[in-house]
């Protein structure tokens, strides 16, 4: 998996990915996306099974080593039709379906629902949460594609989806996310 810590363009939430397309320029335009993002305040984190056209680290998770991960995500079963409420049954959620990787630790975090409009003026809601904790992988190459694939959950856009392990990607990942209210705002 290649990782890339890229500025954070002044662009609608709707629109990013189709910026980000444009640091694989060789990939066929009608061809599902190649890669995942996370939002932070003044960078994006470009995750990627291509390598992009710019500076970016090739990752490879090792079997037996512990990484801290870092992930917002959509919990939701049937397909994104049903949310998980309760903080627990959400951790629970995360641990059955991490693959390649067994959780040591795992802290889940309400965030307020992502909202945006898309270029029809259409209202999307997705319900996030963050998840942060610790993992050991037990199969590295279970644990890539599960990374690839955007972890769990059905919200692979807006910035959700992409675990972020930041002692192994060596990315900033901000103390508190973009979506999170914080005291005195």
């Amino acid at each position: 998996m290649w990782v890339a810590q890229i500025p954070k363009p002044r662009v609608p939430l709707a629109s990013l990915h189709r910026l980000l397309f444009a640091y694989f320029p060789d990939y066929p335009a009608n061809a599902p996306r190649p890669f995942l993002f996370r939002i932070e305040h003044d960078s994006l984190i470009l995750g990627s099974t291509l390598k992009p056209s710019c500076a970016a680290k090739h990752v490879q998770p090792q079997a037996g080593m512990t990484y801290q991960f870092d992930a917002i995500v959509k919990p939701m079963n049937g397909g994104g039709r049903n949310p998980i409420d309760g903080n627990a049954r959400r951790r629970d959620w995360v641990v059955r379906n991490l693959r390649g990787a067994q959780i040591g630790y795992c802290e889940v975090y309400d965030l307020p629902d992502l909202r945006t409009r898309k270029s029809d003026g259409r209202c999307i809601v997705v319900p996030v949460c963050r998840v942060v904790g610790a993992l050991t992988v037990t199969d590295a190459d279970e644990f890539i594609r599960f990374l690839r694939r955007g972890g769990p959950g059905t919200a692979k856009a807006y910035g959700c989806g992409m675990w972020v392990l930041p002692e192994l990607m060596e990315v900033r990942v901000g103390r508190h996310h973009p979506f999170e209210r914080r005291a005195g705002r």
